[in-house]
């Protein structure tokens, strides 16, 4: 929706007409949104079963986003109430505000999604890791031959059970071994492996699942930012743009 300077701009005329309500005219009601609360992550169960883990940079990001937003709201307010400025004026200096505040979220957010990209891919690789054994025993290579013997269906029922139990012997023998020893494919032992380590590793994967919660909040607090800024700037941004370029030809005419 166009502000009554949007569209006085569009007519040709940085004016608004005589008697235009003024985007600034509300009061500001609106406070940063639930989403950026860093609460999100450090109230949250998965926070508690992984201690927390690996998250401090993101908590720390959304904690400065909503500061931001809460610095440009108030900042935002003080320039709504003052007399002295035309309301193209105020446009230009909350305009201002956001380029002076917006860096400092989008920094920390930025190097908080870097940081818990590359730990998701480190702990998602450790889980896809090979099952090393030292040694194979007869009892072992006799497992591996037993689950080959079996139809498809039932070698994959077996195994699948084999893991929900905690069968290491089992697990053990069939995973450390070439894939096709087992009779398995390529593609059916790492998925297997991943979930046996996954059933292995409870810890690791409360703790992945907490960092992947975490990045999405904070790839998603950027956009969120952006967006909550600009409904508050009071005008669109071309017409930010137009009001540059004049303010820019009045202070060379100026010189």
């Amino acid at each position: 929706l166009a502000s009554p300077l949007d569209q006085a701009l569009h007519r040709g005329n940085a004016r608004p007409e005589r008697g235009a309500p003024s985007y600034f005219d509300a009061e500001m009601i609106a406070r940063p949104s639930i989403s950026l609360d860093p609460g999100n992550i450090t109230a949250s169960k998965l926070y508690e079963q992984a201690d927390g883990f690996g998250v401090d940079m993101a908590v720390d990001a959304l904690r400065t986003t909503q500061e931001v937003l809460n610095k440009f709201i108030g900042g935002r307010d003080a320039l709504r109430t003052d007399p002295t400025l035309t309301e193209a004026a105020r446009v230009l200096a909350v305009d201002d505000l956001f380029h002076k505040l917006f860096p400092t979220a989008a920094k920390k957010l930025d190097a908080a999604s870097n940081a818990l990209t590359r730990a998701i891919q480190s702990m998602e690789e450790g889980l896809r890791a090979p099952i090393v054994a030292s040694t194979h025993t007869p009892v072992t290579t006799e497992i591996a031959n037993y689950v080959r013997s079996l139809p498809l269906s039932e070698r994959m029922s077996f195994l699948s059970n084999a893991i929900q139990d905690g069968d290491e012997v089992t697990m053990n023998a069939v995973l450390s071994r070439p894939h096709y020893l087992s009779g398995l494919t390529k593609e059916m032992q790492a998925a297997l492996t991943e979930k046996y380590n996954r059933r292995r590793d409870p810890v690791a994967v409360k703790r992945l699942d907490l960092m992947k919660m975490a990045l999405a909040r904070i790839d998603a607090a950027g956009p969120l930012l952006v967006r909550s800024i600009d409904g508050l700037i009071g005008a669109r941004n071309e017409t930010v743009r137009k009001l540059r370029e004049r303010s820019a030809k009045t202070a060379a005419a100026l010189r």
